[in-house]
């Protein structure tokens, strides 16, 4: 069947969802994108109307517009380095116009079911029980949209949220609050709170590097593009970057240690935040280790510590969670999800997941790259390996990150830009004359 003869859906219209519709559509498949809420952007909408935003009102993206931007698509003129969420929001909606995607998306329109047909392609149920059948099926519809709530050595009386339901810090004027994790979000959260709360303390099990946005004027992440030379593999590439970028953090920070922040035992996902640092040197914030026990407004720490405060806010992550899949659909446990190069379920043909990874460099690239990959496997022009080798690299990967990584749900997730990128590459070359993938 020839691309223009194909029908492909897109569930979602995020940054993953936006991107991989533009790109099908631009390879000649017919594309329609079912998105739940009433605007484009996914995310990126403050307070959207889906109630699957976990966007607060002060939210700037943790990647710079260098590596944010796509392949034939920058920011505007005069865009933030690491942008607003606004600004994001507007990006994607240029996005959406320039490339008339914005025509192809069904808003208001919830998918209620995914499922194989009988022979060949799928069906998309949505509210209101209309069915249609599609070629094939993208889902992108992200992994932040269910909170991960942790489990409690006991009870706490006080104000209770997860980091996806924080908005703004005025609530938390005059406050003591305790902020479990040592993520993005948690010490995004406590720069937020800290100039205007009586007490702010982040409470993590596990250290992390803190990144700053900035360095000498530059910013961060955008280092990477130094380290990208056509003849050097991308493992040195990676091992480059992260070094001279460690060497670099320490120059201007020092040892974390000295923040009361413990070095982890393996790799993690850097922290980037430009003042959380220095709010510990002012004592606007404190970290300390673990919660190992509640009693009302009182909270003990691993080290012995204990004080009373009036709120809990959890920044521990999500979990993933696909509503519209019959159970037994797919077989994955939380994060671990078995996605050859997190696109391809190797038990099903013409399904796909596009930005079901965590990165450390921008992601709107990556879903292109993860895109042009999906149309060219829709079109014909490349194929997949056999089942047995796609479960053989899924299962490496598997035990690659249990090695390598600390043991963190979001970490099942974890990619490297250079490496990964360079993979999706390689699969785009493979040479079709296969069945692609058995059922």
């Amino acid at each position: 069947m020839s691309a223009e003869n194909k029908r492909i859906a897109v569930v979602g219209a995020g940054a993953a969802g936006l991107i991989s519709a533009k790109t099908l559509i631009e390879a000649g498949f017919e594309v329609v994108v079912f998105e739940a809420g009433s605007q484009a952007g996914g995310m990126w909408v403050y307070e959207n109307d889906t109630g699957a935003s976990v966007a607060y009102r002060n939210l700037h993206i943790n990647t710079d517009i260098g590596v944010a931007r796509l392949s034939d698509f920058a920011f505007a003129p005069g865009t933030s380095d690491y942008p607003h969420h606004t600004e994001m929001r507007a990006f994607l909606d240029r996005y959406a116009d320039t490339f008339d995607v914005r025509s192809r998306i069904r808003f208001r329109t919830r998918v209620t079911d995914v499922s194989p047909r009988d022979a060949e392609g799928w069906q998309i149920t949505v509210e209101g029980g209309q069915v249609e059948e599609f070629d094939a099926v993208v889902i992108a519809t992200g992994h932040l949209n269910d909170a991960r709530w942790p489990e409690l050595p006991g009870a706490f009386s006080g104000s209770y949220i997860h980091a996806a339901q924080y908005r703004e810090p005025t609530a938390y004027a005059g406050k003591r609050i305790c902020i479990i994790g040592i993520g993005n979000s948690a010490c995004d959260i406590a720069c937020d709170v800290a100039m205007l709360a009586d007490r702010v303390v982040v409470a993590s099990r596990t250290g992390t590097l803190i990144w700053p946005k900035w360095a000498f004027g530059f910013p961060l992440t955008r280092l990477r593009t130094l380290f990208q030379w056509p003849l050097v593999p991308p493992r040195m590439s990676t091992w480059l970057y992260k070094t001279v970028s460690r060497l670099i953090v320490w120059m201007i920070f020092g040892s974390m240690s000295q923040y009361g922040i413990s070095p982890p035992e393996k790799r993690t996902h850097p922290t980037s935040n430009q003042f959380f640092l220095s709010h510990v040197k002012y004592r606007r914030i404190e970290v300390k280790p673990g919660i190992v026990a509640l009693d009302g407004a009182r909270v003990t720490f691993a080290d012995g510590s204990a004080e009373e405060f009036d709120c809990l806010i959890a920044a521990t992550g999500y979990t993933v969670r696909f509503p519209y899949f019959k159970p037994g659909l797919l077989d994955f446990d939380d994060t671990r999800l078995p996605l050859y190069k997190r696109v391809v379920p190797v038990q099903w043909r013409g399904l796909y997941f596009v930005g079901y990874f965590n990165l450390d460099s921008g992601l709107n690239p990556v879903f292109e790259n993860q895109a042009q990959w999906v149309a060219d496997l829709e079109a014909g022009r490349c194929a997949l390996p056999s089942p047995e080798e796609m479960e053989a690299d899924i299962e490496h990967r598997r035990q690659e990150l249990k090695d390598k990584y600390l043991s963190r749900p979001r970490l099942n997730l974890e990619e490297e830009y250079m490496r990964y990128t360079a993979a999706l590459r390689a699969e785009r070359k493979r040479k079709p004359g296969r069945e692609l993938v058995a059922r």
